[in-house]
């Protein structure tokens, strides 16, 4: 069994790569996906997934000159 694009939904990405019953693989459209017994682990580049913001972590704010 194979994984599933999730970027263009190819049904055929291309293996690299094989560690035990980790598969890399490079898709048509250039995304790197991650697989375990064709279950899609990980892909390569922007996350949903992310540390939760502690209270106090503000994001920083650039200021723009003549405004407080």
């Amino acid at each position: 069994m194979t994984a599933t694009c999730p970027t263009c939904s190819w049904p055929t990405p291309t293996p690299v790569s094989t560690h035990g019953t980790i598969r890399y693989l490079r898709c048509v459209c250039g995304k790197w996906l991650i697989e375990e017994r064709g279950a899609v682990l990980a892909t390569a580049g922007h996350s949903t997934l992310s540390d939760p913001q502690l209270p106090g972590d503000e994001p920083s704010r650039l200021s723009t000159p003549g405004r407080s």
